[in-house]
């Protein structure tokens, strides 16, 4: 699972050093996770923890890539991005660029659209804030670069039920996979 090697290395070289207890999301297309707990990777019975294809609604909204109704993959990915920009300005054409951009130029409808796909991924991050109780949330990926980590950590330690935790942006890099990778197997 890459974005378990990943977490790996930001767990060794990267965002989350030092930190014994760690979550790494990874928000891309998709949404990838890796979860470091007492200085481990949590692999899970099977080796497959980690998914992010937990559900955030229940309201059978939107059909994730995994085949399950409204995961957290269908809404904080850069494919959910767009799928809140096509709901809230019933446009099928608009694209992640188009929010991003318009963003940046200030326009209001998509800091609207925006600022719903980031609380969206609040939401899941509260959840895992409150089952895992990580000292850190590290953020990578292509999606990543675009989101307020200052406004993410303030609103999960306003709502989460345990000690407060940081929200960080990976700094490993895009080999973070391969690296984290080859650590695990230098570690055996």
């Amino acid at each position: 699972n890459d974005a378990n090697s990943a977490a790996w290395a930001e767990r060794c070289i990267g965002a989350s050093k030092g930190a014994a207890y760690s979550i790494m999301i990874t928000l891309g297309t998709g949404v990838g996770g890796g979860i470091i707990l007492g200085d481990k990777l949590y692999k899970g019975k099977s080796g497959e923890a980690g998914e992010m294809h937990f559900k955030i609604s229940t309201d059978k909204r939107r059909k994730c890539t995994c085949g399950a109704w409204d995961c957290f993959e269908a809404y904080a990915s850069g494919t959910g991005l767009k799928i809140t920009a096509e709901e809230m300005l019933n446009n099928p054409e608009v694209t992640t660029y188009d929010v991003v951009g318009g963003v940046k130029a200030g326009d209001k409808k998509m800091i609207e659209v925006f600022e719903k796909w980031q609380n969206d991924i609040l939401a899941g991050l509260i959840g895992l804030t409150n089952i895992f109780d990580p000292e850190c949330i590290v953020l990578s990926g292509s999606m990543a670069e675009f989101v307020d980590t200052a406004y993410l950590e303030r609103e999960i330690n306003s709502e989460i039920l345990v000690q407060p935790t940081k929200v960080y942006k990976a700094t490993a890099g895009n080999d973070a996979g391969m690296i984290g990778a080859a650590l695990l197997a230098l570690g055996k």
